[in-house]
């Protein structure tokens, strides 16, 4: 029993230093990507403003080296003004440091198994809120011609 509890414990601690390396390289990976992609936002950023516009992101999908750049990401680079819409939360017409870096780690490879159920959640809520919408419009029109034939 003794040597089965020595051996339990030895396993935990691996595992728990396992994880913790785990973390640690997965945080390291984030830094490094950030970087990297401050760095590119610099460059594609031609007029100096901290935001990235259509044209800007347009111009510089032209230099293979960031054409490359978005490529090992696994991100698409066929629908520009998509992507910009995709990565500008605000609305503003540009992408800010944020949405930029946050918006592309975010999107960088390929959907997991959890991505596309939020997505088919979301998918089917507004199919039922759109059904509970088109039921209330249509109660409302048939009190309306009740109301209309009643009158006749």
């Amino acid at each position: 029993n003794i040597v089965t509890g020595v051996f339990v414990d030895s396993a935990i601690q691996v595992a728990q230093r396992d994880r913790n390396i785990l973390i640690e390289q997965q945080r390291k990976t984030r830094d490094s990507t950030t970087r990297h992609l401050l760095t590119l936002l610099e460059e594609i950023d031609d007029d100096n403003s901290g935001e990235i516009s259509t044209e800007e992101l347009m111009e510089a999908m032209k230099k293979e080296h960031i054409l490359n750049y978005f490529e090992a990401l696994q991100l698409e680079t066929d629908d520009i003004q998509g992507l910009v819409e995709l990565l500008d939360i605000d609305g503003s017409g540009t992408i800010d440091i944020v949405e930029f870096v946050d918006g592309l780690q975010n999107l960088k490879g390929t959907a997991r198994s959890i991505d596309v159920h939020i997505i088919m959640k979301q998918k089917n809520k507004m199919i039922m809120e759109k059904v509970g919408v088109e039921d209330t419009h249509h109660d409302t029109l048939r009190q309306l011609a009740d109301n209309a034939q009643a009158r006749w």
